[in-house]
C-alpha cells in the first residue's frame, strides 16, 4: 500500500463536454490503471462566460501512512471572482480493497489577500473619513465604459477625482469604501476591466490628505497589495 502510494501519477485535464458544459479535472492514478477524478471547475461558455479557468498549481500527493496519502493543490478560482486571491485545496486519498479511493471530501482554506501599508506620510491636520464623501460614477462614451471616482471633503468644499486608467470597453469598480488611516483616509475598490474575451480585476488604493487648501492626493498609491510611487495614473 505504502508503495503506491509513493507512486501516485498526478496530471489534469479537461475532460468529455457535456451538454455544453468542460469538466475541469485534477486526476491521480497508478500503474495499475486506477484512476480517481476530482472536478474542480464545471465551465459553460454560455453561463461562465469568455473567463475560462485557470489551471491549478503545486499539484503533489503526500504520503501520510497507513496506506492513505493527500492531495494537495493550489487554484485561483478565477471563473468565480476575477479578484479572489485563490485558495489551497486538499483530499484524502485511500486503498480500500486493492483500489484507489477518495477518503473524505476536498478542503478549501482561502488564501489571504497582501494589502501594502499605507506609506508614512507628513500632515498638518489629520482628514477624518467622516468628513469626505466617496462615490463612483458610471457614463457611456460610444461603446465603451468610463468611471470615475469623485471625493469630497465638505468642511473645505474640495474635490478630487480619478479617472479609470483603462480604455477597455467593459469597465466595472465595485466594492468601493474609504477609511482612516493614520491621518489620511485610504479609499479602496475592485476594478474590474474587459474587451475581447480578455478579463482582468485588481485592487486598487487611493490615499488622501487634507493639505493647506483641502483635499490633496498623497503622492502614493496601491495596486493589487503593492505600494508604488506617484498617484495612480489618471488621478487629478
Amino acid at each position: 500500500m505504502s508503495s503506491m502510494m509513493d507512486n501516485l501519477q498526478l496530471s489534469q485535464r479537461v475532460g468529455p463536454s457535456d451538454y455544453g458544459c468542460d469538466p475541469y479535472q485534477v486526476v491521480v492514478s497508478t500503474a495499475n490503471g486506477d484512476e480517481l477524478v476530482h472536478e474542480y471547475c464545471l465551465y459553460s461558455s454560455a453561463y461562465g462566460g469568455p473567463v475560462r479557468p485557470d489551471a491549478v498549481t503545486g499539484l503533489r500527493a503526500e504520503p501520510t501512512g497507513g496506506g492513505r496519502a493527500t492531495i494537495k493543490w493550489e487554484w485561483s478560482g478565477n471563473s468565480f471572482d476575477l479578484a479572489s486571491p485563490g485558495a489551497y485545496f486538499e483530499r484524502d486519498v485511500i486503498v480500500e480493497e486493492g483500489r484507489l479511493a477518495w477518503a473524505g471530501p476536498v478542503r478549501k482554506t482561502p488564501k489571504t489577500k497582501a494589502v501594502a501599508p499605507a506609506p508614512k506620510v507628513e500632515i498638518g491636520a489629520p482628514l477624518r473619513a467622516a468628513d469626505v464623501a466617496v462615490k463612483s460614477e458610471w457614463r457611456m462614451n460610444g461603446c465603451d465604459d468610463e468611471w470615475e471616482i469623485h471625493v469630497s471633503h465638505a468642511p473645505t468644499g474640495t474635490k478630487l477625482v480619478w479617472k479609470g486608467t483603462s480604455t477597455a470597453e467593459n469597465q466595472d469598480i465595485k466594492k468601493l469604501r474609504h477609511a482612516d488611516v493614520d491621518g489620511v483616509v485610504r479609499i479602496d475598490f475592485l476594478y474590474y476591466v474587459g474587451e475581447n474575451g480578455n478579463n482582468s480585476a485588481s485592487d486598487r488604493s487611493l490615499l488622501v490628505k487634507l493639505g493647506a487648501k483641502g483635499l490633496e492626493w498623497v503622492p502614493k498609491h496601491v495596486c493589487s497589495g503593492r505600494l508604488y510611487d506617484g498617484p495612480c495614473s489618471g488621478c487629478e
